[in-house]
């Protein structure tokens, strides 16, 4: 958020560069799968209005649309990587909300 406001909307104030690109790849993962893993969502705007006005530049820009990743597959992955990554193929009974919440938000 901090580096955000100075000058933003991008990382590096009002033209896309290299540390927008290395960031897109975390912030829209964390936005997409942290509100079903761990309950807490990065975009905020009435907290975080920098990171919310990030997220609209980085989705205004012709060339990040053919790149970016989709809800759908963010989401479907927390759901395939809980069933794969479950300790000797075991689903706990947390692990298995997960997956239902993921299937759902992927639904």
């Amino acid at each position: 958020e901090r580096a955000l406001r100075a000058g933003g909307p991008f990382f590096h104030g009002s033209a896309f560069s290299l540390a927008d690109a290395f960031y897109a790849p975390f912030l829209e993962r964390w936005a997409a799968q942290w509100p079903l893993t761990i309950g807490f969502d990065v975009r905020q705007p009435e907290r975080w209005p920098a990171i919310d006005a990030w997220f609209g530049a980085m989705d205004s820009l012709p060339a990040y649309a053919q790149v970016k990743g989709d809800d759908y597959s963010w989401t479907a992955a927390v759901s395939a990587f809980t069933r794969m990554f479950s300790p000797g193929g075991e689903v706990s009974n947390e692990a298995a909300a997960l997956i239902r919440r993921a299937d759902a938000a992927a639904a």
